[in-house]
């Protein structure tokens, strides 16, 4: 179950055959975890081992699970008589568990290690690593006093006497869910909440389980990541956890980590004022920083181990390290801090008028430095905390861009019309196109949640317009503007037309070219155009390349995480490579600034979601859904949340709960982009099982009520609603030919395969059901193919074709195991693959490049081709090798992967 490759039984056949086992590692590694493991296949075999825990502050040893059995020599007694007691000489050892072996008596080890030579006995040992030249006596918990005879004795046993030894590591995040999956197989984590308890974990078996068990007591309404930072506090036993952890660490590494508390992630060179590349290495092998510090260069530390830290440090000695960081980051006059960078060095400023940094550093760069505070501060959720930060910029340089944050701190506090004033009132003389863009960017968010966010969106136009008239911004901010209304009001097309040149012009400016990209790239793929919508983030592409460390330090850095999250989202709804977009998820979560980055953690989780209901999990499709939801705040101008609620609604649909569906379909109707599709809404209750229509004329009616609409939702979208029905119930012709002409206006692969699954099935077809299922296998969709492969052998079973039917069943099955592993590699092949023969010469250059793991880019500069085209001779190599991945290509053509 723990140590990273260990097995129990190995262990467990080496004390049955005489030889002793010293497992080692940090406390909260799993050693104990590991050992019981280990005794409990004893146990199996007729052995109960004797288990001593230990020394006592009274020199007492607890035997078998007792706190005080007894002295020493009762314990060496009790242990003589179970040897005595024992079976023939021939037979295994009797086999002695002791549980922080070092901190056990030097005589009961030298005598246990006695016993052990003459073997008459065996010892699995569970041990701290305590190197030798340490003083011995206690530690500052007083409980772990050891003698230096007792560690060299543990030493010599596997050093000198053969004895397995077995180092424990931290958990790598895979085996962290295997964990979960085994001690709380009943809980369902989304995505983010996994990672939250990982990164906080240092891969501690123990602290996982204890994290993951106050996450899963969280109010379901409650973000895991808001709480998250109270947990120590509400459980002592977490806080006892880490800080229990935190002792192995030396003064100086307790006062760097205690530092990075306050600010956060910190380049790499700036820390080497508090710690030495030694202190580093210490510090990353306990997990309580990210371990890819030296390829990042950036320094980040685990939230829960860093304030954990900070609780015990000497503040005299933090607040000094803290004011060189902030001298030293203050000294690169090349970049600005980064938002917790700046909220640690602005918090020593104190609250005054006139910070004393002024004198030093001039009025630009501490009003930077403030308004860095302000947008970190924002983001952590400290919104009076902010506002403070941002007028006292204001004080020292107007800028649109503190009024910008003020209006936040304002609005997330409730007061979104207060905020609006703000906005308005803000003086646009002077300011710069791309700050000004952050203004109108905010501002369109900020009318989106709004009741009347159309009216809102007008006045902002007419804003605007009034700006350009008079030369302080360019026509593209105003265009920017209508594009957002025009997705408000239901106007995809308008919004597209507006768009999409937006986003090509090279005469506007980053910020607004992007957020209208990124708008055009999803209204594209909902509308079933989704070779465009890639063609968009193409352009998008080459687009965040260009932002300049300035930009991103003011929190623009949320851009790329759009780019990225929009390409994944889009990727999930059209089943063009699954996999990738999976990929670049997992990528999105490993930035060091993933858990802090409230977007593109809904967009990590919006994503997640897709691929759930790929799988057919829909109980982890809700959970991840509702995580998304979450945390899209009302601010939301791409009009994601409704989508998140239509689909929460089918989910619900799906599993009969028909309140929940309602409620579902009710808050997506209170929209303005979802008004008029009632029917649509209504033609899905009717087949919801219990609550539903009660006869089949009032689902027939409801359904004809639907047909008779033009594609309610867009083609892409309405694609997907018309076949949850079809699964629902609506099984008939005219539901088929709906789902068919919608289909087929779009270029999306999954939407072709639902409309040729639905055909096969009507038509009682089970060759082309199996058809079906193929396709949807190489597309990740696992769900959907476990079901057609079953429709497809129960009717093959019953025109008497028996082995076809097995081989049905046998798809079926192993499309299930597929998402239960959650891997995109294949067990074994879903139909016999063809040759490579049947590659065109330039599908199998480019599937041979992409199989050693260059990515689509490297291959496009490579063979001098586009990007899009580049992806689509992937698709087709995959699509006729049968494989899903790029790990699946290199197998399908003998290709070894690069490391």
């Amino acid at each position: 179950m723990v140590g990273r490759g260990k097995n129990p039984r190995l262990l467990s056949e080496c004390l049955l055959a005489g030889r002793s086992v010293v497992i080692v590692g940090e406390f909260g590694f799993g050693k104990s975890y590991l050992a019981s493991a280990v005794a409990e296949l004893l146990r199996t075999e007729g052995i109960e081992p004797v288990t001593l825990l230990g020394l006592h502050r009274d020199g007492t040893t607890a035997l078998d699970g007792s706190p005080r059995a007894g002295g020493l020599d009762d314990a060496l007694g009790f242990i003589t008589e179970r040897i005595e007691a024992g079976p023939p000489a021939s037979a295994a050892p009797v086999v002695v568990h002791v549980d922080d072996a070092q901190t056990l008596h030097p005589r009961i080890m030298r005598r246990l290690t006695e016993l052990a030579e003459a073997g008459t006995v065996a010892l699995l040992l569970t041990s701290t690593p305590v190197a030798l030249g340490s003083a011995p006596g206690s530690t500052p918990d007083g409980d772990h006093r050891y003698d230096r005879d007792t560690v060299r004795a543990i030493n010599e046993l596997w050093i000198e006497r053969g004895a397995e030894r077995v180092d424990v590591a931290p958990l790598t995040a895979r085996e962290a869910d295997e964990l979960l999956a085994q001690v709380m197989p009943d809980a369902v984590f989304d995505t983010v909440s996994r990672a939250l308890i990982f990164a906080n974990s240092g891969g501690s078996p123990q602290l996982i389980k204890e994290l993951a068990a106050a996450v899963h007591a969280l109010d379901p309404t409650e973000s895991p990541i808001a709480a998250f930072s109270n947990l120590p506090a509400q459980s002592p036993r977490i806080l006892d956890l880490l800080q229990h952890q935190l002792r192995v660490l030396t003064e100086r590494q307790l006062t760097a980590l205690a530092a990075l508390h306050v600010t956060g992630p910190i380049p790499l060179g700036v820390l080497g004022a508090a710690a030495t590349r030694s202190d580093l290495r210490v510090l990353s092998q306990h997990g309580f920083i990210a371990s890819d510090y030296a390829s990042t260069q950036l320094v980040v530390p685990g939230t829960l181990f860093a304030g954990a830290a900070f609780e015990i440090a000497d503040p005299d000695r933090v607040h000094q390290v803290t004011g060189a960081f902030g001298e030293s980051i203050l000294r690169d006059v090349d970049h600005l801090p980064s938002p917790a960078q700046a909220i640690a060095i602005a918090g020593q400023w104190g609250y005054d008028e006139e910070p004393a940094a002024l004198a030093e550093w001039g009025e630009e760069r501490v009003a930077d430095v403030l308004l860095a505070a302000a947008s970190g501060s924002n983001r952590q959720g400290e919104y009076v905390r902010a506002e403070r930060f941002a007028l006292r910029s204001r004080r020292l340089r107007g800028s649109v861009l503190a009024d910008v944050e003020r209006s936040r701190s304002l609005a997330q506090r409730g007061r979104q019309r207060s905020a609006l004033t703000v906005l308005a009132e803000a003086d646009v003389r002077g300011a710069t196109h791309p700050e000004l863009a952050r203004l109108v960017i905010w501002w369109s968010e900020l009318a989106v949640s709004l009741p009347d966010a159309e009216t809102e969106l007008g006045r902002l136009f007419d804003t605007v317009t009034l700006w350009v008239d008079d030369g302080l911004a360019g026509p593209c901010l105003a265009t920017g503007v209508a594009v957002v209304r025009a997705n408000v009001t239901g106007d995809q097309e308008a919004a597209i037309r507006l768009g999409d040149p937006l986003l090509r012009d090279p005469s506007a400016d980053l910020a607004t070219r992007i957020v209208a990209g990124c708008l055009t790239a999803l209204l594209l793929c909902h509308t079933g155009r989704c070779g465009r919508a890639l063609d968009a983030i193409d352009v998008l592409d080459t687009l965040i390349d260009d932002i300049s460390p300035a930009t991103v330090a003011f929190g623009s850095v949320d851009y790329r995480a759009k780019v990225r999250g929009t390409e994944a989202v889009i990727r999930c709804t059209a089943g063009f490579d699954v996999g990738l977009a999976t990929d670049s998820t997992v990528e999105l979560l490993s930035r060091p600034d993933a858990l802090d980055d409230r977007y593109l953690l809904a967009a990590i989780s919006m994503v997640a979601a897709l691929v759930a209901l790929h799988e057919g999990d829909d109980a982890r499709a809700t959970v991840e859904l509702r995580s998304a939801q979450q945390r899209l705040d009302p601010f939301d101008i791409a009009g994601w949340r409704p989508w998140m609620l239509v689909q929460l609604a089918l989910v619900s649909a799906r599993r009969g709960d028909a309140s929940a569906t309602r409620r579902k379909l009710a808050a997506s109707i209170g929209r303005t982009t979802l008004e008029g599709q009632h029917a649509w809404f209504n033609a899905i209750l009717a087949f919801v099982p219990g609550e539903g229509a009660d006869t089949r004329t009032e689902r027939d009616r409801a359904i004809t009520l639907m047909l008779d609409q033009d594609d309610p939702m867009g083609s892409a979208v309405g694609a997907w609603g018309v076949f949850e029905l079809f699964r629902l119930g609506a099984q008939s012709e005219r539901v088929v030919d709906r789902l068919e002409r919608v289909a087929s206006l779009t270029d999306a692969p999954l939407l072709h395969a639902k409309a040729a699954y639905a055909r096969a099935l009507v038509e009682v077809d089970p060759g082309r059901l199996d058809a079906s299922a193929c396709r949807f296998a190489r597309m990740n969709a696992f769900g959907l193919a476990a079901d057609a492969s079953r429709h497809a052998a129960v009717i093959h079973a019953s025109l008497g074709d028996h082995a076809a039917a097995q081989q049905s069943r046998a798809h079926a099955e192993r499309q299930e195991w597929r998402r239960a592993s959650d891997q995109g590699a294949l067990p074994a092949p879903i139909v016999e693959p063809e040759t490579t023969a049947t590659l065109t010469r330039r599908e199998l250059e480019v599937a041979t490049l992409a199989a050693t793991g260059r990515s689509d880019r490297e291959i496009a500069q490579t063979l001098f081709l586009s990007v899009r085209t580049v992806e689509s001779h992937l698709y087709q190599a995959r699509l006729k090798l049968g494989v899903a991945s790029r790990r699946g290509l290199a197998a399908a053509l003998g290709v070894e992967p690069s490391a």
